[in-house]
């Protein structure tokens, strides 16, 4: 019988998360796989989500100052990313970097509530699930790293330097300056996120380099193939109703600059 507890407990969770117990805002939550119907019309497939930690979040709000800036450096949209993390309690929050970054009191490494966050971004939302769970202590150490770095400041001046050829995107920058910094002061949004996948097992740090690293490198499997550990990704949407965006659609960039 005691075995059955902890299945019991994240039954509850689970239950409570989809259900609005409580009455917590952003209480539904579904991902949408996008397919071609017999007739030709891309139809979608709706799931009840409920994030788990390791999850790989991909925000879009379609900013043309974003798009432009990212189409310069030699990449594109979505333009921030986040990871699900297990908060003490049981429950989902994601951890962003700078998750608003249109406000100045929003510059800072943050974990948020999983659901509430889901449902305030007013933008496409994008998310590649584990294939396979986190163990208790790669969840332990995800949990860690995130606590420790909240509250960090936004990495604002090397966002800035990825605009001059000062980044380590690819070349000689990648080759001698590339790494995974574990323990930054400041930290870009994908930075972040891969550094905390690094600490629970699910970057190479010898591969998975966290400075050279975009959120589209993350959604899209051509420059780095997550797709052994990473379900494609699919549309967050809040109903099982079809989300008023397109599937991700992956535009060719075959060098990085």
């Amino acid at each position: 019988m005691q075995s059955m507890f902890p299945f019991l407990a994240n039954l509850i969770i689970a239950t409570a998360a989809l259900s609005g117990a409580g009455n917590e805002p952003g209480a539904s939550s579904y991902l949408h796989a996008f397919q071609p119907g017999t007739d030709g019309v891309i139809a979608t497939r709706p799931e009840v989500y409920v994030p788990q930690p390791g999850d790989l979040i991909l925000f879009d709000d379609r900013n043309p100052t974003w798009i432009k800036l990212y189409h310069y450096v030699g990449s594109d949209m979505p333009d921030h990313s986040g990871i699900v993390i297990k908060l003490p309690d049981g429950r989902p929050a994601f951890l962003e970097s700078a998750p608003d970054d249109g406000h100045l009191a929003g510059l800072y490494v943050r974990i948020l509530h999983a659901l509430p966050r889901l449902h305030q971004f007013k933008g496409t939302i994008y998310v590649r699930r584990l294939k396979v769970p986190l163990t208790p202590e790669q969840s332990d150490k995800l949990t860690e790293f995130a606590f420790a770095q909240e509250g960090k400041k936004y990495a604002i001046w090397r966002m800035l330097l990825q605009g001059t050829w000062f980044r380590c995107r690819s070349g000689w920058r990648a080759k001698y300056f590339a790494e995974t910094d574990m323990n930054r002061n400041r930290w870009l949004c994908s930075e972040i996120v891969v550094a905390a996948g690094t600490a629970a097992g699910l970057f190479d740090p010898n591969i998975h380099k966290a400075n050279r690293i975009y959120p589209r490198d993350l959604i899209y499997d051509d420059h780095y193939d997550l797709s052994q550990t990473w379900d494609e990704a699919w549309v967050w949407g809040p109903t099982p109703e079809r989300p008023s965006c397109d599937p991700p659609k992956l535009d060719p960039w075959p060098e990085l600059p």
